[in-house]
């Protein structure tokens, strides 16, 4: 795609402007993030998170008794919801629940990122949970991939203007929508999504992940992929299945139908554990393609 259009870059004070009227993130998100999950009072200071904010228990309740939890009697306390759910589950959903009261979902287009969000923080999740060295950063990998499109978010509140210019000239990939950003804003949305992370003062290794997840990087070699990787690969799968125009993207796809689609089209991302196209997490994704639409509908994302 040829662009001519060229934008200065745009300065730090421009970026403070941009971000003037961003909402706060809830405080429930860095204390979430503060919690050890390996102590012995996670359980108990979770708890006690949730019941602070009613509209979040309100909300932890109903997924607990929801057909995807499938409870044999009901959860009437938070207590209960947390010991059905898990503790590490309950607090994927109080953060997902936190960071969409900041970017209410008010349009087709903002759900649609929700959706795209949602999966690329669990396939995140999912990849590191495959590598033993990066187990103990799952929980990480799901707030950097929830969090990764934070500036097209922020670009749709704050700079619709931006957004219809950059929308208008129609691309058709991540690599294209970021040429498309620096050319014609002078800047791209992981570097709007960097300030926003810094102006809500999450960790900076979360904002590194957000600035840099479209970035070009080297060829996979035998170290360690880092979460920057993990958060493209995760990225890359989600797209993958949302951009086709059948039931993959919402988890009522066949099995089989799934699988030879990521044997076909998703051969280069995540970590290789077999020899030949089917790898063994290729089997976990229709489970988290269907939660990530259950919690959709949870957070009312969806219709």
């Amino acid at each position: 795609m040829q662009h001519t259009a060229h934008s200065a870059s745009t300065t730090s004070e421009e970026f403070e402007r941009t971000l003037e009227h961003l909402p706060l993130l809830p405080a429930v998100v860095s204390e979430v993030l503060s919690l050890n999950p390996d102590s012995d009072d996670y359980f108990d200071r979770l708890v006690r998170l949730a019941e602070h904010d009613p509209p979040f228990a309100v909300r932890v309740l109903g997924y607990a008794n929801s057909a995807f939890s499938a409870p044999t009697i009901p959860i009437v306390t938070l207590h209960q919801a947390v010991m059905r759910l898990g503790s590490e589950q309950c607090a994927r959903l109080v953060l997902a629940l936190a960071v969409v009261k900041v970017f209410e979902p008010n349009s087709i287009a903002q759900r649609f990122l929700w959706i795209h969000s949602l999966q690329t923080a669990l396939f995140a999740r999912m990849f590191c949970k495959e590598i033993s060295a990066l187990r103990p950063s799952a929980e990480r990998a799901y707030v950097c991939g929830l969090l990764h499109d934070i500036g097209r978010f922020v670009q749709l509140e704050e700079s619709p203007g931006d957004l219809r210019r950059v929308e208008g000239l129609h691309w058709a990939s991540p690599a294209e929508l970021v040429a498309i950003e620096r050319g014609t804003l002078g800047h791209d949305h992981a570097m709007l999504g960097w300030y926003a992370c810094r102006k809500w003062s999450l960790p900076a290794s979360i904002g590194e992940v957000v600035r840099r997840h479209h970035d070009a990087l080297p060829e996979q070699g035998p170290e360690v992929p880092d979460l920057v990787r993990i958060v493209q690969w995760a990225d890359k799968l989600s797209m993958s299945l949302l951009s086709r125009d059948n039931a993959l993207a919402d988890g009522d796809a066949d099995a089989d139908d799934l699988l030879r689609h990521l044997s076909a089209h998703c051969a280069e991302l995540g970590p290789t554990l077999n020899s030949g196209p089917e790898q063994p997490w290729h089997h976990r994704v229709a489970g988290l393609v269907a939660e990530s639409m259950h919690i959709a509908h949870q957070l009312k994302l969806l219709p």
